[in-house]
């Protein structure tokens, strides 16, 4: 069964830890870190002060850890403004599969769940 967490540290690799913004898995946290090996998914809420480590370092790290989904939300441009984009690991690299530049995210990997991120980001 796996859980969604917020703010979990996840274990990419020994001596290499990175923090995400949520983190499903399916075997919990262990030490308050979670393996990648299990993890299906991370999801990183960007905004102007970490846009670059989460669209380009983590993006890099977490395919490299062989972790199979990424969501991204890009904040960085205001709430009105909110994007997504989500990626499935293919060949070692990330592809994108899905976005949401109207700011409603629907999916269909790893499940088919439906957001309306602008309301969320509002806190509705």
């Amino acid at each position: 069964m796996w859980e969604a967490f917020p703010g979990g540290n996840v274990r990419l690799w020994k001596d290499h830890i990175r923090i995400s913004d949520v983190v499903v898995t399916g075997c919990g946290f262990d030490d308050l870190c979670a393996s990648a090996a299990e993890v299906l998914l991370v999801a990183e809420v960007t905004s102007p002060g970490n846009f670059r480590q989460d669209r380009i370092v983590k993006h890099a790290d977490y395919a490299e850890a062989g972790i199979p989904f990424y969501l991204r939300v890009d904040l960085h441009d205001g709430v009105d403004a909110v994007q997504a984009s989500a990626f499935e690991l293919v060949g070692g690299t990330y592809r994108e599969y899905a976005t949401a530049p109207d700011g409603r995210l629907r999916l269909e990997r790893p499940w088919p769940p439906a957001a309306d991120l602008r309301a969320m980001a509002r806190g509705r």
